[in-house]
């Protein structure tokens, strides 16, 4: 039975702690969004992680369809797992869409299942959730000089690398894709397009530690189990700080 929300992690190739870690939620639909091609990875996971959906896609079909660009910025690569995330969850299940739908990179680190779901109880009607003030940005300044946006300023940024998007949100990035034939840079396209399709956002203190650089294992006494962490990229270090926790 379709569950009203969905988590997708997104990775270049899927590490079993993080699948370990996921497999044991029981209130999201799980997918693991794969952006290297070079192995079937659900036909090597699907019995061990029964609780997982294992997406991949050829970069030429995502591409013709618009989702190409998110990540050209700072991956140097025109069809990223940004892309095909987005694409799963517009294209794959327009059929049968979520409420809402968190997407993760593989350097976020939360403490279980109980940590989103209390935000989402928290904050049940945003369409965007994000780290992301919403303040108008400074064009001479960042990357904006290198992004090309098929809207009218002003444009906004943040880190998306944890966020929750709403169905109404997806249906707007679609929007663009189809338009446009092409997306732009994740961390301007979702605030953005949020903002000019005038939809509802939010940025809740859970999400602030979603940052771009930070050495969390030095600032370990800093942590807790209801926010989000970036960017935490040794996954051994996620079983350690679980642990941690558990003794608190």
């Amino acid at each position: 039975m379709k569950k009203a929300q969905a988590i997708g992690l997104i990775v270049n190739k899927p590490n079993e702690i993080y699948l370990e870690f996921l497999n044991k939620f029981i209130n999201y639909d799980i997918y693991i969004i794969i952006d290297d091609n070079s192995e079937d990875y659900g036909k090597i996971y699907y019995m061990k992680y029964s609780n997982l959906n294992f997406f991949q896609i050829n970069n030429n079909i995502c591409a013709s369809k618009g989702y190409i660009n998110s990540s050209t910025m700072g991956l140097k690569k025109l069809v990223s797992g940004w892309d095909k995330a987005l694409y799963l969850f517009n294209i794959i299940q327009l059929r049968n869409k979520y409420n809402y739908v968190w997407l993760f990179e593989d350097d976020v680190f939360f403490y279980n299942e109980k940590t989103i779901e209390d935000i989402d109880k928290k904050y049940p009607y945003y369409d965007l959730l994000a780290n992301c003030d919403f303040q108008e940005g400074d064009l001479k300044t960042w990357v904006w000089s290198g992004l090309k946006i098929n809207l009218p300023p002003p444009y906004y940024s943040g880190m998306v690398c944890a966020s929750r998007l709403s169905n109404r949100l997806l249906q707007a990035i679609n929007d663009y894709a189809m338009k446009n034939k092409k997306v732009f840079f994740i961390e301007a396209f979702l605030p953005t397009i949020t903002k000019h399709y005038n939809l509802t956002y939010y940025q809740p203190s859970e999400l602030t530690s979603v940052v771009y650089r930070c050495d969390w294992i030095k600032e370990i006494e800093k942590m807790n189990k209801e926010n989000l962490y970036h960017p935490i990229k040794d996954l051994n270090k996620h079983i350690e700080i679980r642990s941690i926790f558990i003794k608190k």
